[in-house]
C-alpha cells in the first residue's frame, strides 16, 4: 500500500480522543511527491501546449488564442500557487480528471493546467473571459460540471 494510504487510513484512527487531522497534510504531501514522479515534464509551458495539441490530447487553442495571451494567462494562474487542501481532493482530481498519457503511466497536467484548459476553452477566443473564467476556478468560486 501506498504511503499516502496509510496516512490517509490514519487520519481517522483517534489519538487521546483526537482525529489526527495532520495525517492528511501528509498525505496530501506524500500524493503530491508520487504525482511529481509521474509528470510529464517540458522545457516550457508552451512546449508542453504544442506537445498536446500535436498529439491530439488538446484541441488547438491557437487558432482562437495569441501563444503571449495564453502564456499569461498560464503566469496568472500559476502565480496563485494553489494548493490542493485535503487528500479527497488532490487523490480526486489526479485520478479521475487529470490528463494522463494514452499508456497511463504519466500524468500529462496540474491542477493549474486543467484550469487553462477549461477556461480557453469556455471562452470561446475570448481571452478577458477566459481569464475571469481561470481566476474564479483557481479561486475554487466557480468549477464546470467536468473539471
Amino acid at each position: 500500500m501506498r504511503d499516502y494510504m496509510y496516512l490517509n487510513n490514519e487520519l481517522m484512527q483517534k489519538k487521546d480522543g483526537f482525529y489526527q487531522l495532520e495525517k492528511d497534510k501528509l498525505a496530501v504531501q506524500a500524493f503530491e511527491d508520487e504525482v511529481k514522479d509521474k509528470l510529464m515534464t517540458f522545457e516550457s509551458p508552451l512546449a508542453r501546449l504544442h506537445y498536446l495539441i500535436h498529439e491530439n490530447y488538446y484541441e488547438n487553442i491557437f487558432a482562437l488564442y495569441k501563444e503571449e495571451d495564453v502564456l499569461a494567462l498560464q503566469q496568472l494562474i500559476d502565480d496563485y500557487e494553489f494548493k490542493f487542501q485535503s487528500f479527497m481532493a488532490i487523490s480526486k482530481f489526479y485520478q479521475s480528471y487529470a490528463l494522463k498519457s494514452n499508456d497511463g503511466r504519466y500524468y500529462l497536467e496540474r491542477y493549474e493546467d486543467r484550469i487553462l484548459s477549461v477556461a480557453l476553452s469556455l471562452g470561446s477566443g475570448s481571452i478577458e473571459q477566459a481569464t475571469e473564467l481561470a481566476i474564479a476556478m483557481i479561486e475554487q468560486r466557480y468549477q464546470p460540471a467536468t473539471p
